[in-house]
């Protein structure tokens, strides 16, 4: 009898030691298992009875788990506390402790994987065709590229876009851009920012131009298909112009300055796997009131199939002092398919 006794209980000391984590959802539901991470808005809990669970972070109404976290802005294990009203508290091995509510954290896995070497890594690829009006009034073939890379506090992203203009059978102008950003969380939402660009336009007479800018963001959330972040700071700018035909008295072959900006991206998931998404950016002079620029993009992506994507979107600026033989206004339509990992 107490042989048969000791086999359940060797079984149940097992489990418990193997799960020693419990989820508990708003709902009452009591998940035995443990922490794996948080992305976004979404906690992935390794349940005893139901494999990996992917749980909005809104149902969650407390974790207890002994698995040490990689907090933004601490190098130190953390480890999380009690929780209430979505708070949860922690301390780390830095000496540093607090609360931080759980729908504002943006990444959060096992220090021991952040140790390991763990990233993440996304990026996209497409090709597309416009139609435009203003500075660009002709059709347009264009790649464009993202991919971006993080790693613990650091998340970098590289941005390269260049368009071929054919305005007649003759004539054939181009425009492109490459971006460099490099943020790095110092708190679990908050996130300094560094921006480097080298663009031109020949259809805008911009020759070259270089942009170093810095500043605040704060990373409202952030997942694989949906994200919101916004960015203010300053901007240093050099551009260099080309020449009209006939230049006047007033030409400026170059100008310099520096602007304050203002930027925001969103990302929102629709049925179907479709998403939303708009960014736009205000860069105003702090020298000349007058010189600002608007730039906004807003548009739909939808997948095809795998990897493949199709994407529509409206891109509106507003340069309110444009280089001499440019235009105040640029919009345009784009259709493109492209390639997401």
């Amino acid at each position: 009898m107490k042989r048969l006794l000791f086999f359940p209980l060797l079984v149940f000391l097992f489990s418990s030691c193997s799960f020693a984590g419990e989820l508990v959802l708003i709902n009452g539901d009591r998940i035995a298992g443990e922490f794996l991470r948080i992305q976004g808005e979404t906690l992935v809990w390794a349940s005893h009875n139901f494999g990996e669970l992917q749980v909005p972070t809104s149902k969650v109404d407390s974790i207890q788990t002994d698995t040490a976290m990689k907090l933004d802005g601490h190098e130190e294990p953390c480890f999380w506390g009690s929780m209430s009203g979505g708070h949860l508290r922690f301390e780390c091995d830095d000496g540093d402790s607090g609360q931080v509510h759980i729908m504002s954290l943006n990444m959060v896995i096992p220090h021991q994987q952040y140790v390991g070497g763990h990233y993440n890594y996304r990026g996209k690829l497409s090709a597309s065709g416009r139609k435009s009006a203003g500075n660009k009034d002709e059709e347009i073939w264009a790649v464009d590229s993202e991919t971006l890379f993080r790693r613990g506090d650091l998340r970098h992203e590289v941005q390269v876009e260049y368009d071929s203009i054919a305005k007649t059978e003759d004539e054939t102008e181009s425009r492109g851009q490459v971006r460099y950003s490099l943020d790095w969380f110092f708190e679990e939402k908050w996130f300094w920012y560094n921006n480097l660009r080298f663009g031109f336009d020949e259809p805008a007479n911009i020759r070259e131009g270089y942009v170093y800018g810095t500043g605040l963001g704060y990373q409202v959330w952030e997942t694989s298909i949906s994200a919101l972040s916004l960015e203010t700071g300053l901007d240093f700018l050099k551009e260099r112009y080309q020449p009209p035909e006939e230049p006047t008295a007033e030409f400026n072959p170059e100008n310099r300055t520096a602007a304050w900006r203002w930027a925001l991206d969103l990302r929102y998931l629709l049925p179907r796997s479709a998403a939303l998404f708009h960014r736009h950016q205000l860069v105003q002079s702090l020298e000349d009131s007058e010189d600002w620029l608007l730039e906004t993009e807003t548009g739909l992506s939808m997948p095809l199939t795998g990897q493949l994507f199709t994407e529509v979107k409206v891109e509106y600026d507003t340069d309110n002092v444009p280089a001499e033989g440019g235009v105040r206004e640029d919009k345009q339509v784009t259709v493109g398919v492209g390639y997401s990992w």
